[in-house]
């Protein structure tokens, strides 16, 4: 089982949040919205690719969510994110549901903390 690394709401910065709504902080939840707006599309694609044993689908995928992660400052998130696709672009899928499992964990009190701080209806 992967290692779980820590609490996800301390990696949120919430000046990289600020700064990526160009000083707007009013604009923040809209970013935070559009960030889970994207969850599902993307854990679809990696819970596919672990599923049909396709490692390119899985490596792009987890790509594709580290980058959201990390544009938004969530660097433990991201740091998951590289580590399910480094797993799978070398072909070692076995560990993927795993991983997959810590991300989903760290979706949910990121999408909790969500709902707290900013009153956002989102789900992980």
């Amino acid at each position: 089982m992967p290692e779980r690394v820590g609490d996800p709401v301390e990696s949120l910065n919430p000046e990289r949040l600020v700064e990526l709504a160009r000083g707007d902080r009013t604009a923040v939840p809209d970013l935070v919205r559009e960030f889970f707006a994207v969850l599902p599309g993307l854990m679809a694609a990696i819970r596919s690719g672990l599923e049909t044993r396709d490692p390119d689908a899985t490596a792009s995928a987890a790509h594709g969510l580290k980058g959201c992660a990390a544009a938004l400052g969530l660097d433990r998130l991201a740091a998951l994110c590289q580590e399910m696709e480094h797993l799978a672009r070398g072909g070692a899928l076995d560990g993927g549901t795993d991983q997959l499992t810590v991300i989903q964990e760290h979706l949910a009190v990121l999408a909790a903390h969500a709902r707290r701080t900013w009153g956002l209806d989102v789900t992980s």
